[in-house]
């Protein structure tokens, strides 16, 4: 219950206030994404907003592949890349920067560190 709480948290909610989101979304069949969503309580710019302050990463609104030089592109095979929802974007400093559509998806992070 990452984000839930974390709306919480920044909307300085207590109570039950609190609880109530809490309750609905245990009584709500999805992601907490989605509750967020049909819930009115966000939309998807503040669930990345978010995901940015929860997971600490840079956001990026979009990415052109096309700008991406291909021998970066080669470095995750494509199937892996579909399948986990990954992109490579470039090196920086040695390091391989790579965009996630969920950076809380651990085994995208698992598939990253074995690849």
């Amino acid at each position: 219950m990452e984000l839930i709480n974390k709306f919480i948290e920044n909307n300085n909610l207590k109570g039950d206030e609190a609880e109530e989101i809490r309750n609905s979304f245990k009584n709500f069949k999805g992601s907490e994404e989605s509750f967020l969503l049909k819930s009115k309580l966000l939309d998807e710019g503040g669930i990345l907003s978010l995901k940015k302050e929860i997971y600490k990463i840079p956001y990026f609104e979009k990415i052109d592949i096309l700008q991406v030089p291909s021998d970066i592109l080669s470095m995750i095979p494509e199937d892996s890349a579909r399948f986990y929802k990954i992109i490579p974007l470039g090196i920086n400093k040695g390091v391989l920067d790579v965009g996630m559509v969920n950076p809380g998806d651990i085994k995208a992070k698992e598939a990253l560190n074995f690849l």
